[in-house]
């Protein structure tokens, strides 16, 4: 048996990432990736990527570092994602990925 094995993702969410580069998460539960997302049609707050999503690095997706390009953060008692990548400038959707706990 393999002495590591990759975490298994159970669910995603994509989100709005508005300029005050805080969004609402889904709900208390920690996300495992986020991903930015970027490409043709994928700046239109209305329009919702449709999941799922396969993301693959510098293809259309960014793989953002916890704590260096996100975390989660309260506000007023509510998760929310606290989104600080430099790959965008502006506001953007991104995918978050979240995954199996572990024991």
């Amino acid at each position: 048996m393999p002495r590591h094995e990759p975490r298994r993702v159970t669910r995603q969410a994509v989100l709005w990432v508005p300029e005050t580069r805080f969004a609402r998460l889904p709900d208390d539960e920690q996300p495992f990736r986020v991903w930015t997302l970027y490409g043709e049609g994928r700046d239109d707050p209305k329009a919702p990527p449709a999941l799922p999503i396969a993301p693959t690095h510098n293809a259309g997706a960014f793989l953002e570092d916890r704590i260096h390009d996100w975390n989660v953060t309260r506000l007023d008692g509510v998760p929310h994602l606290r989104y600080y990548s430099r790959v965008m400038p502006h506001s953007c959707w991104v995918l978050v990925e979240y995954a199996e706990h572990r024991g």
